[in-house]
């Protein structure tokens, strides 16, 4: 689990951050509001650990933002499970073409046959470029709360995906796994930017 922390006082700080990692988790520490909030648009996490009267922007005032934040995030979820002609229809991102409403995706103009829980993890990651989803926000926002999928679940689906749509460097994405939080899908620009990419992998 990941778990951010906003304290002013470095020494509060600090033992949070001992009894967090101690459990087993992954600690992001803070010092103040504005960095936080900051960084938690590039990422997500699975609890927060607030300082109530935090300098700058404070630990309630950053609670409220989270809460509408999340709130819209996942009534936009539970809307397009429900409502899919709704949403917006055509999203073309590189080689990928997914077509909301029809519930169906091309790559390089070959149609890929998915289940409809596999679309919608395909989506959200690529609609959510470079930032780390932790595996509860995949979980609440693929299969919602009314199911308890398991980790390792989860895991096999981003695999099954990752071979389907062939998220490579040779399409310009690459879908990573963040150890103990969840995945990521990075976007590499550029023919250099894949050649670099797949030395790197070749020399390590």
């Amino acid at each position: 689990m990941r778990v951010a922390i906003l304290q002013s006082d470095p020494q509060h700080r600090f033992v949070i951050g001992e009894i967090i990692e101690r459990l087993g988790h992954v600690c992001i520490p803070f010092s103040d509001g504005l960095s936080m909030s900051k960084s938690l648009s590039r990422s997500t996490v699975d609890m927060l650990v607030l300082d109530w009267h935090s300098a700058g922007l404070s630990g309630l005032d950053l609670l409220k933002s989270m809460r509408s934040g999340e709130f819209g995030a996942r009534v936009a979820a539970l809307l397009w499970r429900a409502y899919p002609a709704n949403t917006a229809a055509i999203t073309e991102l590189g080689p990928y073409r997914f077509d909301s409403r029809q519930q169906s995706v091309t790559v390089r103009g070959q149609p890929v046959q998915l289940s409809g829980t596999q679309f919608r993890l395909a989506l959200l990651f690529f609609s959510n470029i470079g930032r780390v989803l932790s595996r509860d926000h995949i979980l609440a926002m693929v299969w919602g709360r009314e199911f308890r999928e398991t980790t390792r679940t989860i895991d096999s689906h981003v695999s099954r995906l990752r071979l389907a749509l062939t998220i490579e460097p040779i399409n310009h994405f690459r879908l990573q796994p963040v150890y103990k939080s969840g995945y990521r899908l990075l976007h590499l620009y550029g023919d250099s930017a894949v050649e670099a990419h797949m030395q790197e992998e070749a020399t390590a």
